[in-house]
């Protein structure tokens, strides 16, 4: 009797398709802009949309995040790109609110990820895994409510810049 489950190649035959269309949309998107910052316009659709696809896989399957977060919290790569991806979007956000629908709302959350990032930093990466270890044990039922607040969000970043 054939498994009610797809098998991974038919999800990716799903998946890969879906995601080229949302790429392929968004870059429709860019394409509409023409003037200052379309590059830092980009890079922050392309941040929203990952944020969003993070969410909808943590709503969907909380433990592919979950467990991935846990696996991977000691790694040097994991502390890292902690900083770098938010001190990078915090810093593109408050430059690029002048052109947002909500400057002053994507400007404070801009600062926000560049505090956030200087926090990681002066916390050190022991500390980091410490605390990110710490939270999955105290967030794991939570996941879902998570990844609909980083669905929103990636959805709300896309509609501030649109």
């Amino acid at each position: 009797m054939p498994s009610a489950r797809p098998v991974a190649a038919e999800r990716h035959e799903v998946l890969v398709p879906t995601t080229i269309a949302a790429l392929a949309d968004l870059a429709q998107e860019y394409d509409k802009y023409q003037g200052e910052g379309a590059v830092m316009n980009l890079i922050i659709f392309l941040f929203a949309f990952l944020i969003a696809i993070a969410g909808i896989v943590l709503m969907v399957r909380p433990p592919v995040v979950m467990d991935f977060l846990e696996s991977n919290s000691d790694k040097p790569w994991v502390y890292a790109s902690a900083i770098v991806v938010r001190a990078l979007l915090g810093w593109i956000m408050i430059q690029q609110s002048i052109h947002s629908k909500f400057p002053l709302t994507i400007e404070i959350l801009g600062w926000l990820m560049l505090f956030a990032a200087l926090f990681l930093l002066l916390l050190g990466r022991s500390r980091f895994t410490r605390l990110i270890r710490w939270l999955m044990t105290k967030l794991r039922q939570l996941s879902r409510l998570a990844g609909l607040f980083a669905l929103v969000f990636g959805a709300f970043l896309v509609y501030a810049f649109l």
